[in-house]
């Protein structure tokens, strides 16, 4: 009896905490869509039929993430899974958020076409590892001492090379000749948000620096969307081209403040 109600007491909080967690994403997503798209498309719409209009897309949201649950379970383990998902999505948006802090010539259009880019190429490498999934390698390191001979009947040097030797058994894998496609496709789902970032990052470099050499003149950054490190190395060591790509006004009121206040 008592076992039974700790079991329950168990799997609702199990599920309290995980209905807490998918509400308020649901929420925050639905507002922040409707906030940024909904209203700026149609900005003479009133703050009820903005209201129902929220609510509406908290009901498609919370039906496109149970669909999510189909997709899923044909990725395999949830970790793999889950990990693809981040790679995809989080990856790309910290790559954007590092080239605006980093990077002052970074545009708009430059880093929203890497953003974009990044989530195809991601994409495209997650289903292309799903489809050749049969035909990659199962990379998987020994685990087990089976087959190695007691610790305490041999000294430590004929143990790690008796347990060298099992683990090179235990690894054909790395000796397959596969091709290169095969090769690529076999990086591991823990590098996928890195991925993410750093074709991002890349892509909006290049595409910021295409747009701008096509004539998108965009307004200077402020100094305050930069990272205070990067700012201050970037003046330090290109303080004539950075006039030209940084508004500067706040870093000359700051320091203007600060001296009066001393």
């Amino acid at each position: 009896m008592i076992y039974s109600l700790f079991i329950g007491l168990f799997i609702a909080g199990l599920t309290c905490a995980s209905m807490s967690s998918l509400s308020s994403g649901l929420t925050a997503l639905a507002s922040i869509t409707t906030y940024d798209y909904v209203s700026k498309l149609f900005p003479n719409l009133s703050d009820t039929k903005l209201s129902r209009i929220s609510k509406i897309n908290t009901l498609l949201l919370g039906m496109v993430s149970y669909c999510f649950v189909f997709v899923i379970q044909n990725m395999g383990s949830i970790l793999p899974a889950t990990s693809s998902f981040l790679g995809i999505m989080l990856g790309p948006t910290l790559g954007i958020f590092t080239l605006g802090m980093m990077v002052p010539f970074a545009n708009a259009k430059g880093s929203l076409g890497g953003m974009i880019g990044t989530f195809v190429i991601m994409i495209t490498y997650v289903i292309l590892n799903n489809v050749f999934s049969s035909d990659l390698p199962d990379q998987k390191l020994p685990l087990s001492v089976t087959g190695c001979p007691d610790r305490t009947n041999v000294s430590l040097n004929d143990f790690h090379s008796n347990f060298l030797e099992s683990s090179k058994s235990q690894a054909e894998w790395k000796n397959n000749d596969d091709s290169s496609l095969i090769q690529f496709l076999s990086i591991s789902y823990m590098w996928y948000s890195a991925m993410g970032c750093v074709l991002a990052v890349i892509l909006g470099l290049l595409l910021s620096l295409l747009f701008k050499f096509l004539g998108d003149e965009a307004p200077r950054v402020p100094s305050k969307c930069l990272s205070p490190p990067v700012l201050n190395l970037l003046l330090r060591y290109f303080p004539t081209q950075m006039e030209i790509w940084i508004d500067l006004t706040d870093t000359v009121q700051r320091k203007s403040s600060s001296k009066s206040d001393s």
